[in-house]
């Protein structure tokens, strides 16, 4: 009903989803750039299946934006614990930006999605040395657990991706009230009930390519 119905009265012409693989979660991209190229990567940490990586390069008035798509291994089973998968892939998407940014230094790449690490988190290992959202947002978080607001929920940034060919005008939490209950917490979907959509706010960012494209001076927002 999503894609063909609402989005698609939006102009969400294009939808990419890897393959079933037994997993109850997927990644997605719908989006109203045409795509130039998409790619699944499986990914097997111990001899056990990750949740797929999706990668999709998109045309932005001929100007490519590669989008990498993820869901990180859960916490669930302890952040000590389940921290080594997580690593795993993100030293997999960091392997394939560096391929990017080897190709052409100024390659504008997105990390985006629940990596179930805190900005914190992926500062302290490094594997990921990319500008991240967070930076330029108050708000306390997009996930509430425990009586705790939980910054999980990334959007990472190559250079080319905020000071060129791109400049990154703001990154923000989707707070609005439908998506949040009395107390302002994140409203979960429920089977049966016609409220609610998610446990984790929405976030989003905003991009702009300056006139010319490539060669047109660019900004670095504000840190």
């Amino acid at each position: 009903m999503l894609l063909g119905d609402h989005l698609a009265r939006a102009g969400y012409r294009w939808s990419l989803m890897p393959p079933p693989t037994g997993s109850a979660f997927r990644v997605a991209v719908a989006t109203r750039l045409p795509v130039r190229s998409a790619r699944t990567h499986a990914l097997y940490f111990l001899g056990r299946p990750q949740r797929d990586i999706l990668e999709v390069e998109l045309d932005v008035e001929g100007v490519p934006l590669t989008l990498f798509v993820n869901h990180w291994q859960s916490r669930r089973s302890g952040v000590a614990e389940s921290t080594p998968a997580r690593l795993f892939s993100a030293t997999a998407v960091a392997r394939r930006i560096d391929q990017l940014v080897s190709a052409d230094a100024r390659a504008a790449a997105i990390v985006a999605g629940d990596l179930n690490m805190t900005p914190g988190e992926l500062s302290a290992v490094a594997v990921l040395p990319l500008h991240n959202g967070w930076e330029h947002e108050e708000f306390p978080g997009s996930y509430y657990f425990r009586g705790e607001w939980s910054r999980i929920d990334q959007m990472l940034f190559t250079d080319g991706a905020v000071d060129g060919p791109f400049a990154l005008m703001d990154f923000e939490v989707v707070s609005h009230a439908r998506l949040r209950d009395r107390d302002g917490r994140p409203l979960p979907w429920r089977s049966g009930s016609s409220r609610g959509s998610s446990d984790h706010l929405p976030i989003q960012a905003r991009l702009r390519l300056p006139d010319g494209g490539r060669h047109a001076p660019t900004r670095r927002p504000p840190r």
